[in-house]
């Protein structure tokens, strides 16, 4: 048997447990534990694997407080005593002050980064893309709105 310690967004998906006992035994992979843990939990299903069984962008794991990224992905084996770590994408924090133009014409930069990179983890590949499209756009008027003023200097 051992633990799973779950963070953050997943907690309120396996009904508020912070801790989920996995049973598994030494040279299981991690990968088999953490779909042994979604078939408990189905409500973490599409959380922490995509459809390929890999992990999510911006999802971690720690095994014993290290990061598997730096061991063997999710192919590194657990012991008895092994405890899990898992942390789901974490967005927000303070938006951006807006940049003014110099014609004081309003917010260059109001779209830029104002919504925040929370899309992405769900429907990631379509929304992340709209974003970095939105993101383009206001970096090419804020070039333009830099060039018109640069010309009448």
């Amino acid at each position: 048997m051992g633990l799973v310690r779950l963070y953050a967004t997943l907690r309120p998906r396996v009904g508020g447990e912070g801790v989920v006992d996995v049973p598994w035994s030494p040279g299981d992979t991690i990968a088999e534990v953490i779909r042994d843990l979604l078939r408990r939990k189905p409500g973490l299903q599409g959380h922490i694997l995509d459809e390929e069984g890999q992990l999510l962008p911006y999802v971690n794991v720690f095994l014993n407080g290290r990061d598997i990224r730096h061991l063997s992905g999710l192919d590194t084996p657990v012991d008895h005593d092994t405890e899990l770590f898992i942390f789901p994408p974490v967005a927000g924090g303070q938006t951006p002050a807006p940049v003014w133009a110099a014609d004081d014409s309003g917010p260059a930069l109001a779209r830029l980064g104002a919504q925040g990179e929370s899309g992405v983890r769900y429907n990631r590949n379509r929304r992340y893309e709209s974003q970095m499209q939105e993101k383009k756009l206001a970096l090419q008027e804020l070039q333009q709105r830099i060039q018109h003023v640069l010309h009448r200097l």
